[in-house]
């Protein structure tokens, strides 16, 4: 059995997310030898389905047994490159600390083939461990591209969305050491007891606030006003859930102390740089004006309040109002009569009669604001001193704005993605929720919360509205059950939509004319099929077909008078069927307009001929069976399809319905 010691190299942050290890190439060649040499003793336990591309000899994947030569510590796990450094090996950092390593110690590996595993039991160490919506998923998607090996009492590090959770592996079958790479393994999860959890690691990436945040969510209603208090750069959450709500809404944040910002989303805990709205000033109210368009297809309304304050715990009041209507907002009192005359300092309207007094008094004591914002303040006061204008934007407001206004607007800021540099946090936050590669998406096709990745790269992706990740992922191919071919995940619903516009195009060949017949017309004047046409063929010319109209009527009247003598006939103008013999008189009275008829159905263009003649026990036994399958179905689809599900399925009835639900034409 392949053995061989190694140093441990220093810790390398790309091993980190699995247990795969970094080998030197001396490593490859002397598995290499010693496979070729047969001297490897593998027990029953090997693949027999390797990949025809692996080398002969050697467990697909390879694994390892890793043990502390200076302990009993012993940890499995597989490789992922050899091209460490003669003499090297690099694990990762849960290892080592697992295995009790430091730099420099000595590692002992053993190839060892491990069984496939069939379950594990997980107990969750994190203890927000609930935000993962699809554990399944989640753990099948990060073990996939991560993990070779599973131990019992290791410790699962699973990135979902930017956090981490913890996961114990309590119990493994059937060893308690596994491969799970190619198989289908049961977890379970069970959570550890009460007030063993610990609070989730971020993700170094996840900015700070997100980190700080301090609130739960809290249900706000409409019409409802909440008073609370913010902590210094920590969020208060509500949420709203918006299935009743059909009206604009309006969020108005009252601020009693201290400074916050408001911001909203349909995601959750929306904060400064990952928003939809918001209201970034420093006003004492402040207001969100949210239309009920905006919310359509959305299930919760998501509302973050920021403590601003960097001194002391903010106080706010939030009220959620529906919001007035345009009309409402724009009634305005006219008060520029025809006498009246706008003041040149102030811009106030007054008569014409009081204007010198007004004007008098007006530049005295008042002052327009200097920067053109159209404000008037007394002279000399304090509110003038106050007044502030940012000069590069069109902002103005008081002097304790600025601060706060240049940090949110004017200072430069990086996205998390390293592509994207802006002023302001707005434009920041537009950025994160759009085309941000690191815009966290649930991928629509492994369910997991994952970043999104680079923009679409090709027309077929931009027309699906696929970003790098999905279209990675949606790439993965799987069997049309309709026509055996494997499909990738993304085209099955085009692929789907084919199949279907070729079923609604499915026609049948036109039908024998004969009403009780179900065979397929032949070419014909009467476009009866061979074996109802036989009885009326002959080789002379029969212009007009007159002749053939007379042999017709012979028919009819024999039917009528003597029968088909087949019981199972079920023709209305045969005596058998209907279990009264005519006399030639009233066979004569019946025939004639069915002759008449017959007449103008052929002089029309096209011609469609109406024809009742009997036929023989096998065509009534399917035409039976077609009719009971049509009533089956309630009459959904066309009563010739259901007939030819009945040949087809060979007068199985329950596989006929089957296949005319799979083939026949949807009703339109």
């Amino acid at each position: 059995m392949w053995t061989q010691a190694f140093k441990l190299g220093v810790p390398m942050n790309k091993l980190d997310d699995g247990d795969k290890l970094l080998l030197p190439a001396s490593a490859l060649e002397s598995l290499l030898s010693q496979s070729s040499a047969n001297s490897f003793e593998f027990g029953s336990m090997t693949n027999a389905s390797n990949d025809s591309s692996q080398t002969p000899g050697l467990p697909s994947p390879i694994t390892f047994e890793i043990r502390n030569v200076k302990a009993r510590n012993v940890i499995y796990g597989g490789v992922k490159e050899f091209s460490a450094e003669e003499g090297l090996v690099h694990l990762p950092q849960w290892m080592q600390r697992s295995l009790n390593l430091e730099t420099g110690d000595t590692i002992a590996l053993r190839l060892k083939e491990l069984p496939k595993g069939q379950w594990a039991r997980l107990r969750p160490i994190s203890a927000d461990y609930k935000e993962i919506m699809d554990y399944r998923a989640a753990l099948e998607s990060y073990l996939r591209a991560n993990y070779n090996t599973l131990t019992a009492g290791e410790i699962l590090n699973i990135k979902y969305g930017s956090n981490r959770y913890e996961f114990l592996v309590d119990d493994l079958k059937p060893e308690k050491a596994v491969c799970v790479t190619d198989t289908d393994i049961e977890i379970d999860i069970e959570p550890l007891e009460q007030g063993t959890t610990l609070a989730h690691e971020q993700n170094p990436q996840t900015t700070s606030i997100l980190a700080s945040s301090q609130a739960t969510d809290q249900p706000l209603n409409l019409g409802q006003s909440i008073d609370r208090h913010a902590a210094t750069d920590q969020y208060v959450y509500f949420h709203l859930k918006l299935d009743s709500v059909s009206s604009d809404l309006e969020l108005v944040l009252l601020t009693t102390q201290g400074n916050t910002d408001i911001v909203a989303d349909t995601e959750k805990k929306p904060v400064l740089s990952f928003h939809e709205w918001s209201d970034l000033t420093s006003k004492e109210e402040k207001s969100i004006i949210i239309r009920a368009s905006e919310l359509q297809a959305k299930d919760t309304l998501y509302i973050g309040v920021h403590g601003a304050d960097l001194d002391a715990d903010s106080k706010f009041k939030l009220t959620l109002r529906p919001a007035l209507s345009s009309n409402s907002n724009q009634m305005e009192v006219d008060t520029n009569t025809e006498d009246s005359v706008e003041c040149e300092n102030c811009g106030s309207w007054v008569p014409q009669r009081t204007l010198p007094l007004h004007e008098r008094f007006c530049f005295r004591n008042n002052v327009r604001c200097p920067w053109g914002c159209g404000a008037v303040f007394k002279k000399g006061s304090e509110e003038l001193d106050n007044h502030w204008h940012c000069d590069k934007c069109d902002y103005c407001g008081v002097v304790a704005d600025k601060p706060k206004h240049q940090a949110y607007f004017h200072q430069e800021r990086e996205c998390v993605c390293g592509e994207f540099k802006c002023d302001s946090i707005i434009d920041l936050s537009k950025h994160r929720r759009t085309e941000c590669y690191q815009k966290l998406i649930i991928c629509r096709f492994c369910h997991n919360l994952v970043p999104q990745e680079g923009a679409p790269s090709t027309a077929h992706d931009k027309l699906l509205g696929l970003h790098g990740h999905e279209s990675y992922c949606g790439s993965r191919t799987i069997e049309c059950q309709k026509c055996h071919k494997q499909i990738p995940i993304k085209d099955i619903q085009v692929h789907a939509k084919v199949h279907q516009i070729e079923r609604q195009a499915r026609t049948l060949p036109p039908q024998c004319r004969n009403v009780n017949c179900v065979r397929p017309a032949a070419s014909n004047s009467l476009k009866l099929c061979q074996n109802c046409f036989g009885p009326f063929w002959v080789s002379t010319n029969d212009p007009g077909n007159i002749k053939l109209i007379q042999r017709v009527a012979r028919k009819y009247h024999s039917q009528l008078t003597s029968g088909c003598g087949r019981m199972s006939c079920k023709n209305k103008f045969c005596a058998t069927a209907t279990g009264e013999t005519k006399d030639p008189t009233e066979a004569a009275q019946i025939l004639i307009p069915l002759i008449q008829s017959l007449q103008q159905q052929l002089s029309s263009k096209p011609s469609q001929p109406i024809l009742y003649l009997c036929v023989d026990d096998s065509t009534a036994h399917v035409r039976s069976l077609g009719e009971a399958l049509y009533n089956m179905v309630k009459q959904r689809y066309d009563l010739n399809w259901c007939i030819k599900a009945v040949q087809t399925e060979k007068d199985d009835l329950s596989k006929a319905k089957d296949w005319v639900e799979n083939n026949a034409p949807l009703p339109r």
